[in-house]
């Protein structure tokens, strides 16, 4: 059974598009702790930082909960575009 049967085309769409909380919180987090590492270290020790805080987090979740890679993922993709905006001349 897919998570889509019974469902309209809209409906899939949106499901699809929709990230959830928890994905959207990992992205948030992944970009600040850059732009923090990025101003304190430099750009590249904030990348770092950033995959330490994901992964650190995720080694804590496998002691009292379920580990998720696709959470690394977006607290890195968070951090990525952080880091384009800053290589970039954006100024937050």
């Amino acid at each position: 059974m897919s998570i889509f049967e019974g469902k309209n085309l809209f409906q899939r769409v949106i499901e699809f598009l929709v990230i959830p909380g928890d994905k959207a919180n990992h992205f948030l987090y992944g970009s600040i702790i850059f732009l923090i590492g990025n101003y304190t270290l430099g750009s590249q020790n904030g990348i770092l930082l950033s995959l330490f805080f994901a992964l650190g987090k995720e080694m804590y979740d496998s002691v009292d909960g379920k580990p998720e890679w696709k959470d690394v993922v977006w607290t890195m993709l968070g951090a990525g575009v952080a880091c384009l905006s800053a290589l970039t001349g954006f100024n937050w």
